[in-house]
């Protein structure tokens, strides 16, 4: 069971909405007495207009995101090779311990749907 909405989102009903579809299953499952969840999963996913062709997204990791992103700058030297990502995926997981579970942050690139 999914609760996707991208179009008309707004954090300040989510919980509401998320209840509903709880309750939603557990009144059409057949068994709800016995029903064991495994576990859940909230995915936040937001997109940025970003031109790489113009901006520096290291540094608009550093500035914007809080996030500081350092390769080696010896790669660059005499510019065979250009600064400039043709794509990027940085992912991290923690472990979290209230709740007992995961939060993973990932920053990729992307095009906006």
């Amino acid at each position: 069971m999914t609760l996707n909405d991208t179009s008309k989102y707004l954090w300040e009903d989510f919980e509401k909405r998320v209840s509903s579809m709880i309750g939603t299953l557990f009144k059409i499952y057949p068994e709800s007495a016995n029903l064991k969840i495994n576990g859940l999963m909230l995915r936040y996913i937001d997109a940025i207009d970003f031109d790489y062709s113009n901006n520096d997204v290291f540094n608009f990791l550093k500035e914007k995101m809080k996030i500081s992103v350092e390769v080696y700058e010896g790669l660059f030297d005499e510019k065979k090779v250009m600064n400039s990502p043709l794509d990027f995926d940085l992912k991290f997981s923690f472990p979290s311990l209230t709740p007992i579970g995961s939060i993973q942050l990932r920053f990729v690139c992307g095009k906006k749907a």
